[in-house]
């Protein structure tokens, strides 16, 4: 909905609206880990049945961007096949939903797993709380300069940089010892999000042919969510078969890998929209 308001600034209004969604990211994790010092599981999970019940309240008021008139539609499951179809013969799906794969595997992994780390290195609940709360608070905040960065520099520039902050702070958090470390590392991760998020969806929203736009976002979304279930279960896994430790660090390298190779991607990408754009002498 928001991709097709206008082409222009792509991912800096994406960005923008991601950051509206994430303010819930923000008091979410910080809410809830002071409830739980006081308050049981169940009354906060009862408090955040209750307000989330609520969120379909602003969608029913938004109006269709683009109405089109009954004869004007294929049927629906030729349609979706065709959406299909096209959004997966599209290489920029598959490399953004590859990237966004790689970011969640690691987050999600960080998120189910630091934790139980954190707890066990002396930190209480409302410490685990506030590092996911700064985390995201600091994805809010910068999220629209990431995705400016990501218009002005390149998508292909910006989202491999934030995937290397990332692989930094992961394997800097076995050392973390002191909750200014922690909190250290919880703006990094942040800003990784920042950087990468906004420009993956541009990508996606600007190689997509716009009748099937939707569609290609929800196939990113596909390996977006694929990376969600696979962190979890991969860091368990690694940290039954190595330890908690090596497994950060081998998370961290793992997006060293995969952001060069996207790195040396935007490179072939630009070089080769150069060579198309040269004047001939």
């Amino acid at each position: 909905y928001v991709a097709e308001q206008s082409t222009s600034n792509r991912a800096e209004r994406l960005a923008w609206f991601g950051s509206a969604r994430n303010a819930g990211y923000v008091v979410g994790p910080a809410a809830a880990g002071w409830m739980l010092l006081t308050m049981d599981p169940v009354s906060v999970f009862t408090v955040v049945g209750i307000l989330s019940s609520l969120a379909f309240l602003p969608v029913v008021l938004l109006p269709e961007t683009t109405p089109r008139g009954r004869g004007d539609r294929p049927p629906l499951v030729r349609h979706a096949v065709r959406s299909l179809v096209s959004g997966g013969r599209t290489p920029a799906v598959w490399l953004a939903g590859g990237m966004e794969a790689a970011m969640y595997v690691a987050l999600y992994a960080t998120r189910t797993f630091l934790p139980i780390y954190a707890l066990s290195a002396g930190f209480n609940v409302a410490v685990v709380g506030m590092f996911l709360a700064v985390q995201e608070g600091v994805h809010l905040i910068l999220n629209p300069l990431g995705g400016r960065i990501g218009d002005r520099a390149g998508y292909l520039v910006a989202v491999p940089v934030g995937m290397v902050v990332l692989a930094a702070a992961l394997t800097l958090v076995p050392v973390a010892g002191h909750i200014a470390f922690l909190m250290g590392l919880a703006v990094m991760i942040g800003t990784s999000q920042a950087l990468v998020f906004p420009s993956t969806v541009a990508l996606v929203s600007t190689r997509v042919d716009e009748n099937t736009l939707a569609t290609g976002m929800g196939l990113m979304g596909t390996l977006r969510n694929a990376g969600k279930v696979a962190g979890p279960a991969l860091a368990g896994l690694l940290i039954i078969w190595l330890d908690s430790d090596l497994t950060f660090r081998l998370m961290g390298l793992g997006l060293v890998v995969a952001s060069g190779a996207i790195w040396y991607r935007g490179r072939l990408v630009r070089r080769s929209a150069r060579q198309q754009t040269a004047v001939p002498a």
